[in-house]
């Protein structure tokens, strides 16, 4: 009998306690909107589920966005608003705590952007050009090294050369077969074909004394996988995707901007002449002359031209004072020029209404119609900008607010600024197709940011470099 009532003892003991720690569990909470690294803006309706034991009831919820408390419920539905109005563009932590009637409590938080939301940095060192993204969505950017970067920010691979530099001014290109092709710097630069599975080289060739004004050291790709690059000795290269050269052709004294290719595999670049002014070329996938357009002394280009669904080729021009896009039909046709305030660096963007966007040293964004040239609508951004637009109409570009450098939203419709995100200084940006804006810093980083965007604007040329390989060729 003792052992009995020992037992009923420890047993009776044991309920209590367990009881007692029942008794005393925490309250739960479920944030069930908005949800982890969602893109905020105007009025939030912040909803949480929040449960106790049965034996407690709730006695308040608490709501804060980072250290600023915005709410408190004391009974269900436990729903808060937020106004995100006074707060800065970024990254912000919503957190939930919840009180029982036996002073238990809990807190739950999650991270949310207004605006935008910034997902990782990555030390790369100095970044010059703008980042290309593969099929499978790595990233490739030259830093100190050609860097292979995945989506979640890990680095996938980083690549040097024995004796010398990739050339931090050339933008990444990538081939159908997902090849990636970049130059290396000095009088001895050679292309080079790289694996994107680790990094290795599949084959280079030399390429002698590349030009090195900003921006213009890029390949472009033509429909079979040939790749065309131009140096300052006035020599534009053809190769094969073998890295055999197909031909060479001379246009005057260096080769000024680097070359595109039209859906029928023409190729357009700027060539400069001593003591003369420069020369636009048009030569077909043969190496062949096709047309071309001399312009006075004056004038010059260093931002390669853009091309529209219909083959009309828009070209870029500096003068030191003043710039200007000249149209051309896809035979050399002028079609119209329209003069700008100030030198222009970038190659000018389209949406898929008809108009063309195009940012100058005077630091204005245009919007111009592609039909006539006409100026629709103009705003000052702060800096001279590459750009990009997205599927909802938003441009995204580089300005600077109040002395700091910032990726402005632009809506495109009326060239009104949505908002400013604080960056580091960077020249190029591109936008994946799940909404992430990638650009590298003068900083020596990446930066990847999460945007309220499904991609890239279905339009003729979208982008610097025109789409996510950085190909340089229409569709």
């Amino acid at each position: 009998m003792k052992g009995i009532s020992r037992i009923f003892l420890i047993t009776l003991i044991l309920t209590l306690f367990i009881g007692g720690c029942v008794t005393k569990k925490n309250p739960q909470i479920s944030i069930l909107n908005p949800k982890n690294e969602d893109i905020v803006s105007g009025t939030v309706n912040i909803e949480v589920q929040v449960t106790v034991d049965e034996k407690n009831s709730i006695s308040s919820v608490e709501f804060y966005v980072d250290d600023t408390k915005i709410g408190t419920k004391t009974q269900a539905p436990y729903t808060c608003s937020w106004n995100t109005e006074g707060f800065e563009t970024g990254n912000h932590t919503i957190t939930v705590k919840a009180y029982d009637n036996k002073g238990n409590t809990s807190s739950a938080s999650i991270n949310v952007g207004k605006n935008a939301f910034l997902k990782w940095i990555i030390g790369t060192g100095y970044i010059y050009a703008c980042p290309a993204i593969g099929d499978d969505g790595t990233i490739y950017v030259i830093g100190s090294k050609l860097y292979a970067i995945n989506p979640d920010g890990s680095i996938k691979w980083g690549k040097s050369l024995e004796n010398e530099y990739f050339n931090v001014q050339c933008s990444p290109v990538i081939g159908n077969d997902g090849t990636i092709y970049v130059v290396s710097s000095g009088d001895n630069a050679q292309l080079y074909a790289v694996n994107p599975g680790d990094g290795s080289t599949k084959w280079s060739t030399l390429i002698s004394k590349l030009n090195n004004h900003i921006g213009n050291i890029s390949l472009t790709l033509d429909s079979k996988g040939n790749i065309y690059l131009g140096n300052a000795a006035g020599y534009l290269y053809s190769l094969d995707s073998n890295g055999n050269i197909r031909w060479t052709y001379t246009c005057g004294q260096g080769i000024t901007s680097y070359p595109v290719v039209d859906k029928d595999d023409n190729i357009y670049t700027f060539c400069k002449n001593t003591g003369s002014g420069g020369v636009f070329y048009s030569i077909n996938s043969d190496g062949n002359y096709r047309w071309s357009y001399s312009f006075p002394i004056n004038e010059w280009c260093t931002a390669p031209p853009s091309i529209d669904s219909e083959g009309n080729i828009y070209l870029p021009i500096s003068s030191g004072t003043y710039g200007k896009i000249y149209k051309y039909d896809k035979e050399g046709t002028l079609q119209w020029t329209t003069q700008v305030s100030g030198n222009i660096y970038y190659s000018p963007i389209f949406d898929n209404s008809g108009y063309l966007y195009v940012c100058d040293e005077s630091k204005n964004i245009y919007k111009i119609s592609t039909n006539n040239g006409s100026i629709v609508e103009s705003t000052n951004i702060g800096y001279h900008s590459s750009l990009v637009i997205s599927k909802e109409g938003i441009i995204y570009a580089i300005g600077i607010d109040s002395s700091k450098y910032v990726i402005r939203a632009i809506d495109a419709s009326d060239l009104s600024i949505k908002w400013n995100y604080t960056a580091p200084q960077t020249y190029y940006t591109t936008l994946s197709n799940d909404g992430i804006l990638y650009f590298g810093t003068l900083g020596s980083e990446l930066f990847a940011i999460k945007v309220d965007s499904t991609g890239l604007m279905d339009s003729p040329w979208p982008k610097y470099r025109k789409d996510l390989k950085n190909t340089g060729k229409a569709d």
